[in-house]
């Protein structure tokens, strides 16, 4: 093969090779599309944040009254069982009021109001008398009572959850102190709890309520970062930016803000761990 057909074939070689290579606009253009980072969002709006606190609560009755024999004897009988519902002025139990050589009718020990009855006094031949109690009567509903910090902004009607036995029961607020406890900073709440057929007096129990309440610009939880103070990624013109917010409420599920953020901004929520400032972002709304 002599040198001039050698190097026609070198020049189509090399032309064909120049040919396949992409050109620079294209290469960077494949770069970017490989460094996209794939995002989920989702746009600042306005509306309520709220934070709920978990409290110790006690269960109690709405109205307790103890069972008392008006006069001294022993127990002859129970007329009702543990746990049973009675009406005021229904007979409770029997008692003996008999001395030797002067016997007596049994003396009936009434329900001083309606509820539910819970012995103390369980065995017949036991002394009672006005001094001692047999027992007590809880009235219906059920009360939740709890201590709660002073700057707690609970309102009666606000919502209650009662965690107990692997259950959840709703219920209400009924009554905010206005004195608050100077040792311990704290005013006492009662509420009720709907239904509540698997609580029992003096139960302590696990209450969840509202403890703030506000309203303005907001933003998920799960869109907060913090290095250390906290910031979010905002998505401008397809790419990431972080972005130094002022937070005045941390609530459940959102974060109320006072300054950084704007309605109808977006922030990423799901992948702003793992994007760079500035970086191209692919964006898919959140679920």
């Amino acid at each position: 093969m002599n040198a001039v057909l050698r190097g026609m074939i070198g020049f189509a070689v090399a032309a064909l090779i120049a040919g396949c290579r992409p050109s620079s606009r294209e290469q960077a253009s494949s770069e970017e599309n490989t460094r996209k980072a794939v995002v989920q969002v989702t746009l600042v709006d306005s509306g309520e944040v709220i934070r709920r606190v978990t409290f110790t609560g006690t269960v109690a009755g709405g109205i307790q009254a103890p069972i008392l024999s008006e006069i001294p004897g022993k127990v002859l009988a129970l007329r009702v069982k543990e746990g049973e519902r009675v009406a005021k002025g229904d007979t409770l139990a029997l008692v003996d009021r008999s001395l030797p050589g002067m016997p007596y009718e049994p003396f009936p020990v009434l329900a001083p109001v309606a509820g539910r009855v819970h012995w103390e006094v369980f065995t017949p031949g036991e002394p009672v008398g006005p001094e001692r109690p047999m027992g007590m009567i809880v009235g219906l509903p059920l009360e939740i009572r709890m201590r709660v910090p002073a700057r707690a902004r609970v309102r009666v009607g606000d919502p209650l959850e009662v965690l107990v036995s692997g259950d959840t029961l709703s219920g209400r607020v009924t009554w905010v102190s206005s004195m608050v406890d100077p040792r311990t900073q704290t005013r006492l709440v009662r509420g009720r709890v709907d239904g509540g057929s698997g609580l029992h007096p003096g139960e302590v129990v696990k209450v969840r309520t509202i403890v703030a309440r506000e309203r303005g610009i907001r933003v998920p939880r799960q869109a907060l970062l913090y290095a250390p103070t906290p910031f979010v990624v905002r998505v401008v013109e397809g790419k990431a930016h972080r972005q130094v917010v002022d937070l005045a409420l941390l609530g459940d599920r959102y974060a109320l803000l006072r300054n950084g953020l704007t309605v109808g901004d977006t922030v990423i929520v799901v992948g702003q761990r793992v994007v760079e400032e500035g970086q191209s972002v692919q964006v898919e709304a959140a679920p």
